[in-house]
């Protein structure tokens, strides 16, 4: 029974992941006036930095972390208001942009936090948090009508469902869930740290461009060659972070961001395309949650998984150019629909399958949580530059997201082999080795 209102927790959660994700991906969600005065600052990075690292060190209090992401992210439900501006015309930049930014991480750290202590059974609760990572993204593109009542009714019944959801949880886990914690000793600490100043640093750099471009450090109007330099690094930086921490995490961080990089610009253009038709783009995303979830419940995740990335690869190929020209021509493209529920399920699938070979080794909150989404930054920062860089750039986001999306099912076969190897080998009664230092 408890671990029935874990997996209704984690649902909550990653519902609460969906409100935080979209103020996370769309600065349109500040105030005018703020988003022309912003600028990064060190305050604003060391206290990201202190809200992932202490997330990741009481990660035995995840129901607790959901609980603070949902009530934070209410002020998102008042940032979308008519009157926004007035109300937070007095808040310093720094603190807004905590506001803004902190809730997202903190609810990614709880729910995959619920998924890690679930092991098996919190598949499905990883997989439904990746696809509400990358539901959210996708919901910018259909979002033209921020700053309305609507958009905050919206927003507030998703708060209140995965509050609602989460409210079993807190009573039965007050005292902690220790099945959800970080590997013991120094390699756990390190984690924290590692990922905290991975996702610390990278979200301040994506305003490094506006910078470079307005102290003429790059002209203006060459804006591709901005992420050329910020994105490789950005990634860079964060594999070499990250690699300190263990293999799994590298394996399951590079799985996760390679899908979450593949579909993030594939959906926004399709959820952009259909937001003629009112919702349609929402219920295709339901459909493709709906669809990965039926895959992760499975014992045939894996394999499910990686059917789902060939099957979103071959989708990319097929309909890459009819979709950018359609959202171009402002016109509604039909075919937009499979893409989105295709793309989705995939995402759903992937997280799940990589979630149930590193739960064992305590690597799913950080991994599949802010390493992965900081990558993936870095990733679409590459992949932007390269489509303004080059002519003919329709094509290179499309082409990119389906050799991408075959990476993700090589990375999830790779790890599920691994996970399935370490298994025989610890029922045959022989050592396991540690997966620090071991590769998957």
């Amino acid at each position: 029974m408890n671990q029935w209102r874990s997996v209704l927790a984690g649902v909550g959660g990653a519902i609460v992941v969906v409100v935080a994700g979209s103020a996370f991906f769309n600065n349109s969600l500040l105030p005018k006036y703020h988003q022309d005065a912003i600028n990064p600052t060190g305050v604003f990075a060391l206290a990201l930095l202190v809200i992932v690292v202490g997330a990741l060190l009481l990660l035995r209090w995840w129901p607790y972390l959901l609980l603070v992401a949902a009530l934070l992210a209410v002020l998102i439900v008042v940032l979308v208001l008519p009157d926004a501006d007035e109300a937070f015309y007095s808040i310093p930049d720094p603190l807004l942009l905590l506001l803004h930014y902190g809730p997202y991480p903190l609810a990614l750290i709880g729910a995959l936090g619920c998924a890690q202590s679930l092991r098996d059974r919190g598949a499905v609760v990883a997989g439904l948090t990746g696809g509400a990572m990358v539901f959210a993204g996708a919901l910018t593109g259909s979002i033209r009508w921020l700053h309305g009542p609507i958009d905050a009714s919206w927003h507030t019944v998703l708060i209140a469902v995965g509050l609602v959801a989460l409210l079993p949880a807190l009573w039965t886990l007050r005292h902690g869930d220790t099945a959800a914690a970080l590997p013991a000793g120094p390699r756990g600490v390190w984690q924290a740290v590692a990922t905290g100043l991975v996702l610390s640093l990278a979200v301040p750099a994506g305003w490094i461009g506006d910078q470079m471009i307005a102290l003429h450090i790059v002209p203006w109007e060459d804006p591709g060659r901005v992420g050329l330099l910020i994105g490789p690094a950005i990634v860079v930086v964060a594999t070499g972070l990250i690699g300190l921490g263990g293999a799994w995490t590298v394996a399951g961080t590079l799985t996760g961001a390679a899908i979450l990089v593949s579909v993030a610009m594939p959906l926004y253009l399709a959820v952009g395309s259909l937001r003629q038709d009112g919702p349609a783009g929402w219920l295709a995303a339901a459909a493709g949650l709906a669809l990965g979830a039926a895959v992760a419940v499975t014992r045939w995740r894996v394999y499910g998984a990686v059917a789902l990335t060939v099957a979103a690869a071959v989708t990319l190929v097929l309909t890459r150019d009819l979709i950018w020209l359609g959202l171009l021509a402002g016109e509604r493209d039909p075919r937009a629909y499979p893409l989105v529920v295709v793309c989705v399920a995939a995402t759903v699938a992937v997280f799940a399958a990589t979630a149930t070979v590193l739960a064992p080794h305590g690597a799913v909150p950080a991994a599949l949580g802010p390493l992965a989404v900081t990558v993936a930054i870095g990733g679409l920062h590459t992949i932007n530059g390269a489509a303004l860089w080059s002519s003919g750039s329709e094509g290179v986001h499309f082409t990119v997201s389906a050799a991408l999306a075959l990476v993700a099912g090589l990375g999830v076969a790779g790890l599920g082999l691994a996970g399935y190897r370490i298994g025989r080998r610890a029922s045959a009664g022989d050592p396991v080795p540690d997966a620090a230092t071991v590769a998957p």
